[in-house]
């Protein structure tokens, strides 16, 4: 995004002010434009208007806000230096913290106690913002059998996932309720410290059940 900004410089004294120039810390290289054009010379109660852009950073979207200030600066007919910096000008951003945990299985069935079930769990940041101490978990997965790429926790800006893969060991009970049904869940935090999670869609692993006697 860019955000655009209109400076005007004013001689509110009452002496010529030469060598007028406009400074702005975060606007885009190049893109101050003034008329007329600076350095000017600037009269008592001239002005010099002009206008700048800043294109929009992730970290602006991660602070919240841009904040800045224009400093206009030239010096007095005996070479002193004379400024003044602006007011502080607060542009703030939408921030859309979200993630996205997509869970699958490449596992058919199971039909014996002791089998693996195998996951594949991808958990992708579709906000707008860093999401940082990323993790995943996963109520039904072997203890300590998540493992992730790159390595949780981890922050990941937007446009970036996290690719894990996990395992069940079947037990009597999963056998006996015929399939196995659960979810993994991403979860993080925004900029300012607020939880930010998604659960996957519940994948089911069927059972093939054979009663005998």
């Amino acid at each position: 995004d860019v955000i655009s900004y209109d400076i005007v410089v004013t001689n509110t004294g009452n002496v010529t002010v030469s060598g007028l120039v406009v400074s702005d810390p975060v606007a885009d290289a190049g893109s101050i434009v003034c008329v007329p054009v600076t350095p000017a010379v600037v009269a008592p109660g001239g002005s010099v208007s002009c206008t700048a852009t800043h294109t929009v950073t992730q970290a602006d979207l991660d602070n919240g806000s841009v904040v800045n200030t224009a400093t206009a600066s030239g010096t007095d007919p005996g070479g002193a230096a004379v400024s003044d910096p602006s007011d502080a000008v607060t542009v703030p951003a939408v921030q859309t913290p979200s993630l996205s945990t997509v869970k699958s299985s490449p596992t058919v069935n199971f039909d014996a106690v002791g089998d693996v079930i195998s996951y594949d769990i991808v958990v992708t940041n579709t906000g707008n913002v860093t999401v940082s101490g990323l993790v995943v978990s996963d109520p039904v997965a072997d203890a300590g059998s998540i493992s992730c790429t790159p390595v949780t926790p981890v922050t990941i800006v937007p446009g970036g996932s996290v690719s894990c893969t996990a395992t069940h060991t079947v037990t009597q009970v999963d056998v006996d309720a015929g399939s196995v049904v659960n979810i993994a869940t991403g979860s993080g935090l925004d900029p300012g410290g607020a939880a930010v999670s998604d659960p996957s869609d519940p994948v089911t692993v069927p059972a093939v059940q054979s009663p005998v006697l």
